[in-house]
């Protein structure tokens, strides 16, 4: 799904269509839902970096995988009771949210996958939002869905001063790598001996595109990633100045320990092996898949730092950090 101030983006709700267009929203079926909401359920940490940013975590009173959130205001309700933990789609707590009584729960849908948790929900009277940000692949378009928690939380101002400034950082920084020859980057690590690379329209490619980087093996006008054999990625590797987001590895030696054969990697070999894991949580979250999604001007920083060292002063990383 893609964004631009001439396309409506559609969200389809239990008896509740929300039609988004600026900063316009409209009740058109289900006049029952007061509007600012005021307790809500986030099945996506996506979802509570979004309300956090316009300053209205308080309204969270219910999240889903309180072990990944990375967000210490919500960690610290989860501790003290005043925010729980609903579980997963397979196995939500319908009893828990029902007593929660939230004005509305942000959920997500997968394609092809089994979203019968929603229509769970709804035949419970519990009123859904899918909010479904991971399909567009532009990092400023999954940005503007801040627009859609501004016009529930009736906060539009807010949403429109953070687009705005994070937008113009964004472009002034791509601006900035743009005469930059680019450079060849390694994508991942192998899961399962399959190695997954993102294509050139994926919402990474582009991040690391606007940085002045190519990833290796990516195919341009996809969107979805595709699977490789190592023997064919560890090839590509050859060509790559620069290895990025390997997974969950924290150190070149866990890589080694994993596949010796991964030594002999240029970028390994030159200690150029960045993760995009610094902001990590004990349960195996990552912030960069959180607020990174209102931050994108802070990742494209890091990226530019990485693979153009020059453009920019000494700093610290705010996602990435380098492996040794």
């Amino acid at each position: 799904m893609s964004r631009s101030a001439s396309l409506f983006s559609l969200l389809i709700i239990s008896f509740f269509i929300l039609s988004c267009k600026g900063n316009e929203v409209k009740k058109n079926i289900y006049e029952g839902v007061e509007i600012p909401v005021k307790k809500v359920v986030c099945m996506s940490t996506t979802q509570v970096a979004c309300i956090d940013c316009l300053g209205a975590d308080s309204v969270i009173v219910g999240v889903s995988g309180s072990q990944y959130i990375s967000n210490p205001k919500i960690i610290e309700g989860i501790k003290n009771g005043l925010i729980k933990d609903v579980g997963y789609e397979a196995s939500l707590n319908y009893e828990m949210i029902i007593s929660l009584k939230p004005d509305v729960v942000f959920a997500y849908s997968i394609q092809g996958g089994n979203n019968s948790y929603i229509e769970k929900m709804q035949q419970l009277g519990i009123k859904v939002i899918t909010i479904n940000e991971y399909l567009d692949v532009t990092p400023l378009g999954k940005l503007e869905y801040l627009k859609t928690f501004a016009q529930l939380l009736k906060c539009p101002d807010k949403a429109d001063s953070v687009i705005s400034h994070v937008s113009a950082e964004y472009n002034d920084l791509k601006t900035l790598a743009s005469n930059k020859p680019k450079v060849k980057v390694l994508m991942n690590a192998p899961w399962k001996d399959v190695w997954y690379i993102p294509g050139g329209k994926n919402n990474i490619s582009i991040l690391v595109h606007d940085a002045g980087g190519e990833i290796v093996g990516s195919v341009g006008d996809n969107v979805n990633s595709f699977a490789y054999g190592i023997e064919k990625v560890f090839v590509l590797g050859q060509e790559a100045e620069f290895w990025l987001n390997p997974g969950h590895y924290n150190t070149l030696n866990e890589i080694l320990i994993d596949n010796p054969l991964f030594g002999s990697i240029p970028s390994f070999k030159g200690k150029k092996v960045f993760n995009n894991n610094l902001r990590s949580t004990p349960g195996g979250g990552n912030d960069f898949w959180e607020t990174g999604i209102i931050e994108p001007h802070l990742i494209l920083e890091d990226l530019i730092r990485i693979l153009h060292p020059d453009l920019l002063p000494e700093g610290e990383f705010h996602y990435y950090k380098k492996l040794n």
